[in-house]
């Protein structure tokens, strides 16, 4: 008899523990949704706008990603586009694909290029708009190895040069044409493989990457004579956001809100260095990109100074930048002569 009243007390006694243990597991269960609820209302804060609400923008970067896109990156990242009310998409672009025609055939709301290649394009099947400066200065470079007899612009005559079949190519030409008599003007690709073998003398390439990368292959700076088209009359400025003015009259404050949270994210990114290399390097690795966080860096700080200058207003492009471009391109596009710069960059008259 107390077997059995001993067996039915240890029954009820555990059946009691059982009980408890669920009534505490469903109390910190209450709890955690407490705290996720607020969670949930302290990012609403951050981030005022619900997703529904957002308005989605397809951007396409001109090239591989890479830090040379960091403010976008970062933009999206810290929330900037969100807190303008943006659902921005970040795109990889494919090889052999132009952004041009992503804007043409409407794949792409946004894109960025050079302001040579928009004013080249413009008129031609589509209207282009510049929603935002974002370098103000040119990158683009000729190389040359001393110890080959380069050493001056006059020892550059007769030499053979590689030049990108690209957009830069026509600034590199005309620079050519005008300073360097009878150059040998060759056909290469984006890599540094025929320069480092000799088969070329000189190369073209932009400071912020293929300089570098040239740097991490062994090579010296005093071993090289370099040109920057920025100390020259060919200090065209590069990257802008541009979109079609269809998309523009149809989306006015989306574009501009656009242009001011990625301004906000290039500031961000040379204020927070470290931070964005982190980004960039995920993005790359996400994409399987060859790299490493040494020439990312190099390329981050490059264009610190291209994007922040003392001298023109973040993101705006300057008028007589606009003007010295329009004519340098004019000849190849007659369509520019009635061009107005209000027209091209209509946030310059905000």
């Amino acid at each position: 008899m107390k077997g059995l009243l001993y067996r039915q007390l240890r029954i009820v006694l555990t059946m009691m523990a059982v009980g408890f243990i669920l009534l505490f597991s469903f109390a910190c269960k209450a709890k955690g949704k407490e705290n996720n609820v607020a969670v949930s209302h302290q990012k609403s804060k951050t981030f005022p706008h619900q997703d529904s609400q957002l308005f989605t923008i397809r951007y396409y970067p001109k090239w591989n990603h890479q830090s040379q896109f960091a403010g976008f990156y970062m933009a999206r990242e810290k929330g900037f586009y969100r807190k303008y009310g943006l659902n921005v998409e970040i795109l990889a672009l494919e090889p052999g694909i132009s952004v041009v025609e992503l804007l043409r055939t409407g794949e792409a709301d946004v894109t960025t290029m050079m302001l040579l290649t928009a004013l080249n394009n413009h008129g031609k099947n589509v209207e282009l708009v510049n929603l935002a400066q974002c370098f103000q200065h040119s990158n683009l470079m000729l190389v040359g190895k001393k110890n080959r007899g380069i050493n001056s612009m006059e020892s550059l005559e007769g030499k053979r040069i590689g030049l990108w079949l690209s957009d830069y190519r026509e600034l590199s030409q005309h620079f050519l044409k005008t300073h360097v008599p009878n150059p040998t003007i060759l056909q290469i690709d984006w890599t540094n493989t025929l320069f480092l073998r000799d088969a070329i003398d000189v190369a073209n390439l932009m400071y912020y990457n293929e300089y570098h990368i040239l740097l991490m292959s062994g090579l010296e700076e005093e071993d090289l004579f370099t040109i920057r088209f920025k100390d020259l009359d060919y200090d065209y400025a590069e990257d802008g956001i541009y979109t079609t003015r269809e998309y523009f009259d149809n989306h006015p404050q989306e574009c501009k809100a656009f242009a001011d949270a990625t301004m906000e994210g290039w500031r961000y990114a040379f204020n927070h260095p470290e931070e964005t290399l982190a980004v960039v390097m995920r993005i790359m690795k996400e994409h399987h990109l060859p790299t490493n966080i040494s020439h990312q860096r190099w390329m981050l700080n490059a264009l610190k100074d291209c994007v922040l200058d003392d001298n023109k207003p973040l993101g705006v492009l300057d008028r007589k930048d606009f003007a010295d471009a329009k004519t340098f391109i004019l000849p190849q596009n007659p369509t520019l002569s009635g061009l107005a710069y209000e027209r091209f960059f209509p946030h310059g008259s905000d």
